[in-house]
């Protein structure tokens, strides 16, 4: 049962993004989403819906101690 930072990293490399790229899809900057994957700062209500659209998720299994995994691609 991961951690949400833990569940973060694990989306964004499932997604084969740099922390560069998923900060611009997120609208964060790199600082704050390493922080975040960290678990040194926690995001706001509003990242973390941005996180949950970026990765494709829906943002209750974000917040939950469930295994997140992405869609199947179409």
């Amino acid at each position: 049962m991961p951690s949400l930072p833990v569940k973060l990293r694990a989306l964004r490399a499932q997604k084969d993004w740099t922390v560069r790229q998923a900060a611009e899809k997120i609208g964060t900057t790199v600082d704050n989403l390493s922080r975040i994957e960290r678990g040194i700062r926690q995001p706001r209500a509003r990242t973390l819906r941005k996180f949950a659209e970026a990765y494709g998720v829906d943002l209750e299994s974000l917040l939950t101690l469930e295994d997140v995994s992405l869609p199947k691609a179409s």
